[in-house]
C-alpha cells in the first residue's frame, strides 16, 4: 500500500516536522519498501509513526538524484541533504527538551530522524553510488571524501555545513556497524576517512600560496578530534617522507601546508599587497589599524587551531614519537636560519630567500605551537624543575636520542671534571618539549625578530634610506623629468617595502604572542636560577658551577635576551604589562647573573640584558614611572645584589670595542644613578665599595669621563673649524660634492659632541651622587690622585676655554650642572677621613701641576652660587683657601728637591718614586702607587703586556732607600 505526498504533508505537520525535512518530492513514498505499516489521510499527533521517517528520508534522497527536489542554495548533494536535516533535528530537539512542556513522541521521532539521517550519511560515503551527486563528475575514488568535504568545510550552523554532532554521530555509526570485528570497523574507517585525508592534502598543497585558515585548516581540526582518524593521519605516506633540507619541510608533509598560513612576506606571496594594498608610506591609519586588529585575531585564532591538531596527534601515545620526529626535523633542517647570511647585518638589507629554508611565517606559527604545549608545565604558580632532564642534551646511554640538538657553544666552556650523571630512565614528554621549544625559538621566531629590526628600525638600513630620501624629494619638488622618475620609482618602493614591514609588525607586535613567549621565557629564568642552585644554598652562587648549568647551550640566555631587547625597544609596554611576581623572576635572574662572569661567560649575552633595563629607567621613559622597572627597586634580591653586580658588569667589559663599551657603560651608569634613589642599593653599594672590584669601577669610571669629555671637546674643536670653512666666502664656489661633504661632516661632530658630552656628563654625575655615600676608595693614593686630576682638567677647561661657535650647552652638556657636580665632588672627598689623616685628596688636588687652577674654582663657585646649598658654598671656599695653600708649600718643596735624577722618576707619570717596585716579566721599576693605579685599569704590565698583579711585583728596598737618602739629603741642603 502506499501514501500520497499530501498524506506524507499532513503527517509531517502533525508532528511539527516540516521545517525539519523541508520540500517533500512529488513522487509516491513507498512505505512497504522497508515493511512499514501505511500512514492514514489523519495523522494525529500523538500517533505512533516513527517508522516513516526512513520512507521519507529515502524519498527525499531519491528526489535529489533524480533532479526533483532542490535544497537551499541550489546544491543537490544527498550529503548535504542529511546534514541539514540532521542540524534542523538536533536544533527541534534541544529546544523539545530544554522547553517546559515534553512531548516524548515527539523526541523518539526526532531522536530516530537523527539516527535515520546518521546512518544514510554513512551508507553514503561507504557506497557513493547508492545516491550519487550529479555535481561530482571527477571518477578518481574519492567521491565519498568529496561528499563530506563539500560539508566538514562549511559552518557547522549553516544550511550547508555538517555539524559537530551529525560528525560525531556518523563516525560513531562505523563502530556500530562493525563493533563486533575490529579489523573490519577499523578497514571501513580507513577507507572512507583515508581518502578524505588524502583529498585535504591534496588540497592543502594546492591552496598553499592562498591558504585560508577557516576553510582549509578547520577540516583538519575536527576530523583529527577523532583518535582513529588521528592515528590514520599518523600513518600516512605524506605525514614523515624524506625530507632533503627545511623548505620540503613545509611543500611535502602533511602538517607542512597547514602551518603555512601566515601574513608575513615570502616567495610567491604577496601579503602586504593583499591585506595592505593602500599603504604608500610607513604611518598607522585608523584603516590600517582595523586591519591590524583583525588580522592578529585571526592568527590567534589559526595558533589555537594548530595547537589543537598537534594535540590531537599527541595524544595517540603509541604513535607520539612521529610527532616528536615531525617537529624535529622542522627544526633542526632550518638550523641555518641563525647564521648571518640569512640577512646582511651590516646594510639591513634583506637577503634573497633562502629556498632550501622553511619561510619566516612557517617558523613563526611552529614556535606558536610549540609555546603552547610548554604551557601546562611553565604557566604553573610551583613549577616541577626537577622534571626537565638537565642533562637531556648531552647525550644518553640508554638508548634514546636528544631530539632538535642545535650545536653551539655553551653557557659555562665544559671542563674534564663536569661528568653527568648516567640517564637511568627515557626522557619525560616535559623535557622533551620544553627543550625542543627552545631550539624552534633559536632557528624560527628569533632570526625572523632580528631581520625585522635590521631591515626596518636599523638607521642604516636601505629601507631607512630610501625613506629619507623619498622625504628629501617630496620636500625639494622639481618639474624636472628625471626627478619624477625618480620620485615615482621611490614612491614604489617605500610603499611595497612599508607593506612588507606591515605585515611583519601584524605577526610579531601581537600582543597574545609577545606575552605567551615572555611567560615561557620568564620560566626559563627560573630554571636557570635552579639549575644555578639546586641545592638552594642561596647567594651569592658557589664559585664550582654545577654540571647542569654549565651544559646549557648560550643561545638560550641570547635568544632570550634578544627577545626582551625587542620587547623593550619596540613594545615596552608588554613587560610592563606582565604580572610583579614574573617581573621579580627577571629581576633576580639580573641581580644573580649580569655580573657573573663565572656562570655567563659571554659578555655579549649580559650586554642585550642591560640594555632591556636601561630602557626602562625613567629618563628613557620620559619621565614616567615604570612597574617593570620598579621591581627591581624593591625586590629583596635585587636589593641586595643589582648594584653590584651591575658595578662588576662594568669592569668586565674593559676589553671589549670601545665604541660599544662606552654606550654600555653610560647605560649601566643610569641604572645605577636610579637605583641609587633606593636605600637599600645605597647600602649595598656601600657595603661593597672598598673590595677591588670597586676600586677598578672607579678607575675605570674616571678614564671613561677623561675620555668622554675629550672626545667631546676635540669634536667642538672640529666643529669649529669646520664652522669657519663653511662660513669662508669662497665656500659657495667649491664644488657640489665639497660641499656636501663639510655639511656631513659638521653633522658627524655635532651627534659626535652631543654623545661624548652626555656619556662624560653622566660618569660625573656619578661621581657626585656617590661621594655623598663613599669616600674611603677615594683616599687611596692612586683612586686620589687620578680623581683630582681628572675633576681638576675638566673644571678648568669648562671654565677657560671659550669657542664662540660651539658653546658646551648647545652640544648636550649642561655647563652649570656640570659645574655642580663637580665642586660637589671637590667639597664631599675633601671631608673624608682616613686614619685621622688630613684628606688624601685634598692634597692631590693641590699637587695636580698640570690642571690645578684655583682662579678656576673661584670662578666656578660664583658661576653657580645659586645653585649650590648654603654649607656646600662655604664649605668649597674653605677648600679653595686650603688647596690653595697646599700648592704654594708643594711649590716650595719642589724647589727644595731642585733637578731630579731620572732613575728615580717614575717611568709612566715622570714623578718622584716613593715606593719603587720591581715587575717580574718585564723587569722595569715603577713606582707601587702609579702601578696599583694602572691595574686598576688594565691588569698587565704596562711595558709588555703581560698580565700582572700587585703581588707579582718584588720590593726595590735598595732603590728606596737611595732616594729616601737623596730627598734627606737635598732638604738638608736647602736649610
Amino acid at each position: 500500500m502506499e501514501i500520497t505526498k499530501e498524506n506524507v504533508e499532513r503527517a509531517l505537520q502533525a508532528w511539527e516536522m516540516k521545517q525539519v525535512f523541508g520540500d517533500l518530492p512529488s513522487v509516491h513514498v513507498h512505505l512497504s519498501l522497508y515493511g512499514e505499516e501505511p500512514v492514514t489521510d489523519k495523522v494525529e499527533q500523538t500517533a505512533d509513526v516513527p517508522g516513516c521517517v526512513e520512507s521519507i528520508v529515502v524519498a527525499q534522497l531519491t528526489a535529489l538524484v533524480d533532479g526533483e527536489l532542490q535544497i537551499e542554495g541550489g546544491s543537490r548533494s544527498a550529503f548535504m541533504y542529511l546534514c541539514s536535516v540532521h542540524r534542523r533535528a538536533g536544533m527541534q530537539l534541544k529546544m523539545l527538551r530544554g522547553g517546559h512542556k515534553k512531548d516524548k513522541v515527539k523526541e523518539n521521532i526526532l531522536e530516530n530522524v537523527l539516527g535515520k539521517t546518521a546512518m544514510y550519511a554513512r551508507l553514503i560515503l561507504q557506497h557513493p553510488d547508492l545516491f550519487p551527486d550529479p555535481a561530482i563528475t571527477i571518477s578518481d575514488g574519492l567521491s565519498s571524501a568529496r561528499f563530506m568535504m563539500d560539508c566538514i568545510r562549511q559552518d557547522p550552523r549553516s544550511e550547508k555545513g555538517i555539524s559537530d554532532d551529525m560528525l560525531t554521530t556518523v563516525f560513531q555509526s562505523f563502530h556500530t556497524c562493525a563493533e563486533d570485528n575490529e579489523v573490519t570497523r577499523k578497514k571501513l574507517i580507513t577507507e572512507v576517512f583515508g581518502k578524505l585525508l588524502v583529498l585535504l592534502h591534496q588540497d592543502l598543497t594546492k591552496e598553499m600560496s592562498r591558504l585560508r585558515p577557516a576553510i582549509h585548516v578547520t577540516p583538519v581540526v575536527r576530523l583529527l578530534g577523532f583518535p582513529d582518524i588521528a592515528r590514520m593521519v599518523l600513518d600516512l605516506n605524506s605525514f614523515l617522507p624524506s625530507f632533503q633540507n627545511g623548505r620540503q619541510v613545509t611543500n611535502l608533509s602533511f602538517l607542512g601546508p597547514i602551518f603555512s598560513w601566515t601574513v608575513c612576506p615570502q616567495a610567491n606571496m604577496n601579503p602586504g599587497q593583499q591585506y595592505f594594498p593602500s599603504v604608500k608610506l610607513p604611518m598607522v591609519s585608523p584603516d590600517l589599524s582595523s586591519s591590524i586588529t583583525f588580522l592578529r585575531s585571526t592568527i590567534n585564532s589559526f595558533h589555537a587551531q594548530l595547537h589543537g591538531i598537534v594535540k590531537c596527534l599527541l595524544r595517540v601515545k603509541e604513535n607520539r614519537s612521529k610527532v616528536l620526529d615531525f617537529l624535529e626535523q622542522a627544526i633542526v633542517l632550518n638550523k641555518n636560519r641563525t647564521q648571518d647570511r640569512h640577512f646582511i647585518a651590516e646594510r639591513g638589507t634583506r637577503a634573497p630567500e633562502d629556498m632550501t629554508l622553511a619561510p619566516d611565517g612557517f617558523m613563526v606559527n611552529l614556535g606558536a605551537v610549540m609555546i603552547k604545549l610548554c604551557e601546562p608545565f611553565s604557566l604553573v604558580a610551583e613549577p616541577k624543575f626537577e622534571n626537565i632532564d638537565a642533562y637531556y642534551l648531552l647525550g644518553r646511554t640508554d638508548g634514546n636520542r636528544a631530539r632538535a640538538i642545535i650545536e653551539g657553544p655553551t653557557l659555562v666552556p665544559i671542563t674534564d671534571d663536569m661528568t653527568s650523571p648516567t640517564p637511568k630512565t627515557p626522557s619525560n614528554f616535559t623535557t622533551e618539549c620544553f627543550f625542543m621549544t627552545l631550539a624552534c625559538l633559536n632557528v624560527g621566531l628569533i632570526p625572523t625578530v632580528k631581520l625585522y629590526i635590521l631591515t626596518y628600525f636599523n638607521p642604516r638600513s636601505e629601507y631607512r634610506r630610501l625613506v629619507g630620501l623619498l622625504e628629501k624629494l617630496e620636500k625639494h619638488p622639481s618639474q624636472h623629468v628625471a626627478h619624477r622618475i625618480q620620485l615615482e620609482r621611490v614612491q614604489k618602493i617605500v610603499a611595497s617595502m612599508s607593506r612588507d614591514m606591515f605585515c611583519y609588525l601584524t605577526q610579531l607586535h601581537d600582543q597574545t604572542l609577545t606575552a605567551s613567549i615572555l611567560h615561557f621565557y620568564v620560566f626559563v629564568c627560573s630554571w636557570l636560577l635552579y639549575l644555578a642552585d639546586p641545592e638552594r644554598q642561596g647567594y651569592p652562587l658557589p664559585k664550582s658551577v654545577p654540571v647542569g648549568f654549565a651544559h646549557v647551550p648560550e643561545y638560550v640566555v641570547s635568544d632570550m635576551a634578544e627577545f626582551f631587547s625587542f620587547v623593550a625597544r619596540l613594545e615596552p609596554e608588554h613587560l610592563e604589562a606582565m604580572s610583579p611576581d614574573k617581573v621579580a623572576t627577571v629581576a633576580r635572574f639580573y641581580a644573580v647573573f649580569i655580573g657573573n662572569e663565572t656562570y655567563m661567560k659571554q659578555k655579549h649575552l649580559r650586554t642585550k640584558l642591560v640594555e632591556v633595563l636601561w630602557n626602562y629607567t625613567p629618563e628613557q621613559r620620559k619621565g614616567k614611572s615604570s612597574p617593570f622597572f620598579n621591581v627591581f627597586l624593591t625586590d629583596p634580591i635585587a636589593e641586595k645584589y643589582m648594584a653590584p653586580s651591575l658595578v662588576h658588569f662594568f669592569v668586565d667589559i674593559q676589553d671589549t670595542d670601545i665604541y660599544s663599551r662606552g654606550y654600555k657603560r653610560y647605560q649601566v651608569a643610569g641604572i645605577l644613578k636610579n637605583l641609587w634613589k633606593s636605600e637599600r642599593h645605597q647600602a649595598a653599594l656601600v657595603a661593597e665599595s672598598s673590595s677591588e672590584k670597586f676600586l677598578r669601577y672607579f678607575m675605570l669610571l674616571i678614564d671613561d669621563s677623561l675620555d668622554m669629555m675629550d672626545e667631546g671637546r676635540q669634536a667642538l674643536d672640529k666643529i669649529v673649524e669646520t664652522k669657519a670653512t663653511i662660513a669662508d666666502p669662497t665656500f659657495q664656489s667649491r664644488p657640489g660634492p665639497e660641499q656636501q661633504e663639510a655639511h656631513a661632516s659638521l653633522q658627524r661632530f655635532e651627534q659626535e659632541a652631543k654623545s661624548n658630552f652626555e656619556f662624560g656628563a653622566e660618569d660625573l654625575h656619578a661621581f657626585a651622587f656617590y661621594t655623598t655615600k663613599i669616600t674611603d676608595p677615594f683616599l687611596e693614593p692612586e683612586l686620589a690622585s687620578r680623581l683630582a686630576a681628572m675633576i681638576n682638567y675638566n673644571l678648568k677647561d669648562i671654565i677657560r676655554v671659550t669657542r664662540p661657535t660651539a658653546q658646551y650647552d648647545d652640544y648636550g652638556l649642561n655647563r652649570s650642572q656640570t659645574i655642580r657636580d663637580i665642586i660637589c665632588v671637590y667639597v664631599q672627598v675633601a671631608k673624608g677621613k682616613k686614619d685621622g689623616e688630613q684628606s688624601r685628596f685634598t692634597q692631590a688636588v693641590a699637587r695636580d701641576g698640570r690642571s690645578f687652577d684655583c682662579g678656576a674654582m673661584k670662578l666656578a663657585a660664583s658661576l653657580v652660587r645659586r645653585m649650590l646649598p648654603t654649607d656646600v658654598y662655604e664649605s668649597f671656599q674653605e677648600f679653595i683657601s686650603t688647596v690653595e695653600l697646599l700648592a704654594k708649600e708643594e711649590a716650595e718643596d719642589d724647589d727644595d728637591l731642585g733637578e731630579i735624577p731620572d732613575e728615580y722618576l717614575d717611568p709612566i707619570m715622570a714623578e718622584l718614586m716613593t715606593d719603587p717596585v720591581i715587575l717580574p716579566s718585564s723587569k722595569q721599576i715603577m713606582d707601587r702607587a702609579v702601578l696599583r693605579q694602572h691595574l686598576l685599569g688594565d691588569p698587565i704590565d704596562p711595558f709588555n703586556r703581560e698580565p700582572l698583579s700587585l703581588d707579582d711585583v718584588l720590593p726595590a728596598d735598595d732603590l728606596r732607600k737611595e732616594i729616601e737618602a737623596w730627598v734627606a739629603e737635598r732638604r738638608k741642603q736647602k736649610k
